[in-house]
């Protein structure tokens, strides 16, 4: 019997060991864990997307308003403003649904759902837009009001899978610029018209 005490004492020890070290260890297991929760919620916190480079997006072509069908003194086709006309004339109710404007608007038809000049537009003056819960924002933020109807899109675009940019991916490294919605999409009939692909040039001076 006293032969087995020393074994039986080494197991003991070894068994007392095993409940203290695991324990132990499980305790880091957590502790660490839980560090990096607490990194994982500090990346994603807004401090720690300070100083990145900003994301800049176009601004709508500058030629708004009517094509008069006369040239200016560059050349270029003369533009009227919104205003000039609608600042001082009283919208009239049954005009409000119009599609095609003959009068003063040639060559704008409205294609745009069932949409009409005053879903988008603000009266008088048509001098910016009015948002769906009656905002009014000006037209250098058109992207918020082609979104309210346009959703998907505007995700898309905002992952950058819709649209066109150039710069960085990675905000840390450089700025990035964004295309407008009107740099591509006629406001009044935005659907991309059809195109038929055609044979490629051919320089055929030199044959």
């Amino acid at each position: 019997m006293l032969s087995l005490a020393p074994r039986m004492l080494e197991t003991l020890l070894r068994t007392l060991a095993i409940l203290v070290v695991v324990p132990w260890s499980l305790c880091g297991c957590e502790q660490a864990r839980a560090d990096d929760t607490k990194s994982a919620k500090l990346a994603a916190s807004p401090s720690a997307s300070a100083g990145l480079f900003p994301v800049s997006i176009h601004r709508p072509y500058p030629e708004l308003g009517m094509n008069t069908g006369v040239a200016g003194p560059d050349g270029k086709a003369a533009r009227t403003p919104c205003r000039t006309c609608h600042g001082f004339v009283e919208p009239k109710e049954k005009y409000a649904q119009a599609n095609h404007l003959e009068a003063f608007h040639k060559g704008v038809e409205i294609q745009h759902g069932g949409q009409s000049c005053r879903t988008c537009h603000s009266v008088p003056g048509f001098d910016s837009f009015n948002l769906a819960g009656g905002e009014r924002i000006s037209y250098d933020e058109v992207v918020r009001l082609c979104g309210q109807c346009h959703a998907q899109r505007l995700v898309e675009y905002q992952r950058g899978a819709h649209g066109g940019m150039t710069g960085y991916w990675d905000l840390r490294r450089g700025p990035r610029s964004r295309n407008h919605c009107l740099d591509c999409h006629n406001p009044h009939a935005p659907k991309i018209p059809q195109m038929v692909p055609a044979p490629a040039l051919v320089n055929r001076t030199f044959e």
